[in-house]
């Protein structure tokens, strides 16, 4: 099922969907400015050991909300790109747990609301959870490797 989300759909770089890949490179290049750089030095060895953690759990996320949906409900718009990233936000409370957000809650939903609704416009205009799965991945990588980590390293290594 996995390979059938990932797979076909229409081709992401094309003059017509310009915007959308400049919406998933600006995703990539404000988590490496906000997150990567800015904890590059706080980055335990443990972020190696538990990386591949970080990129499964984005690429999960992305077949559960984008490549689900999409299959299912096809070009019908609501059902496919608007609605998921409502449960897609509401889903992010969990990781409240393990790092809480700086600006607090209501930014956090807000702004994975927004991710949300940016994803399932890529997934929607190209009918595949492909190249926000991708994304995802590498970002979950870049942005929350070291606080899943450590945190996964505290319940291995006492």
């Amino acid at each position: 099922m996995a390979r059938r989300l990932l797979a076909g759909g229409r081709p992401l770089f094309t003059r017509a969907n310009g915007l959308l890949v400049a919406i998933l490179a600006a995703t990539l290049v404000g988590t490496l400015w906000g997150y990567f750089l800015p904890g590059l030095a706080r980055v335990s060895p443990w972020v190696m050991l538990f990386a591949p953690v970080a990129i499964v759990n984005g690429v999960s996320e992305e077949l559960l909300w984008r490549g689900v949906y999409v299959e299912a409900f096809g070009r019908r718009a609501i059902w496919a790109w608007v609605f998921p990233p409502f449960g897609f936000a509401v889903s992010h409370l969990s990781q409240q747990l393990v790092a809480a957000a700086e600006g607090g809650l209501a930014p956090f939903l807000g702004s994975t609301l927004l991710l949300g609704l940016a994803y399932g416009w890529v997934a929607f205009r190209t009918g595949s959870a492909r190249w926000t799965a991708v994304t995802h991945g590498l970002i979950g990588l870049l942005a929350f490797g070291e606080p899943i980590s450590t945190s996964l390293a505290r319940l291995v290594v006492p």
